[in-house]
């Protein structure tokens, strides 16, 4: 398996949102992020970025990170700064028999999971 099946299974396995908004090959694109809240939200410019990294030396499991980047002056939750870049990332881990397990996301909070 290479990087690109790993990306196309991580997509797979996730919220379609991914499939949407991030590249489908390792890559940054601009984006707009839909920041949720009462209707009709409102869509924050934004870098999407799909990364790989192999986990281990025979480069048989993957690492799929999809990080998504805003400035802070667009949306910054309570506890985040107030400028620069905010950034949030959904991880999956891909191994060479095809298993896609989420991993912890981290980063700030992101502006789709407002309500």
């Amino acid at each position: 398996m290479g990087a690109e099946q790993a990306i196309r299974l991580a997509m797979a396995l996730s919220d379609s949102m991914f499939a949407r908004v991030f590249p489908t090959s390792v890559g940054s694109q601009s984006c707009e992020i839909y920041r949720g809240g009462p209707y009709p939200g409102k869509l924050l410019p934004g870098m999407c970025r799909t990364e790989v990294d192999a986990t281990r030396s025979d480069r048989s499991d993957y690492l799929v990170t999809f990080t998504q980047v805003w400035d802070a002056r667009d949306f910054a939750a309570f506890n985040d700064p107030s400028s620069g870049d905010l950034h949030y990332t959904w991880s999956f881990l891909v191994t060479s028999a095809g298993v896609v397990v989420a991993q912890p996301p981290s980063g700030n909070f992101p502006p789709q999971y407002v309500r």
